[in-house]
């Protein structure tokens, strides 16, 4: 089951995601020392404010082999022939 209906979209831009912080006088205070609030808050702020995401497009995953027709119906013959780990083998 998705958590998707709990939450409204955010139709707010990236630089306001900074004022949805913890503030170190309200509730969470109680629990945490403010100081460690503050803290958190600057090391999440410089991370929000570092990460574009656009240098982590593609960079997590590898390239992939694109294949012809032909070239399926080869490796397809194979596994068939010989099984599927043989035929990862061979290429």
């Amino acid at each position: 089951m998705s958590l998707y209906h709990c939450f409204k979209p955010s139709s707010k831009a990236k630089d306001d995601s900074l004022t949805v912080l913890p503030s170190p006088e309200g509730h969470l205070s109680k629990v945490v020392p403010p100081s460690t609030i503050v803290a958190a808050n600057e090391k999440l702020a410089e991370a929000m404010a570092g990460d574009t995401g656009s240098d982590r497009i593609g960079s997590s995953q590898g390239t992939y082999e694109n294949y012809t027709p032909t070239e399926k119906a080869k490796i397809a013959n194979y596994a068939l022939l010989h099984g599927t780990a043989a035929a990862l083998r061979h290429l």
